[in-house]
């Protein structure tokens, strides 16, 4: 078993608009949200190449929340 340590996770938010103005409110038509930090990073690949592996390290709030649950959801599938 291959243990990361992410000190920083991070949600990285990819939006897609059709235009950008800086004088009109812009609206988005889809978003997507990505999980990240080294440690995370490096545990998607490990899991890539078939390696059993276990990320750790400190949440809290909205993104702590968010992490938990794409955890569980990755850890069932």
């Amino acid at each position: 078993m291959i243990y990361t340590l992410t000190l920083n996770p991070a949600l990285d938010y990819v939006i897609k608009s059709d235009t950008l103005s800086a004088e009109k409110i812009n609206k988005c038509y889809e978003n997507e949200i990505y999980y990240g930090g080294k440690g995370i990073n490096v545990s998607c690949v490990l899991k890539e190449l078939g390696l059993p592996n276990k990320a750790l390290g400190f949440i809290s709030g909205f993104t702590g929340n968010e992490l938990e649950t794409a955890g569980r959801e990755l850890t069932l599938s």
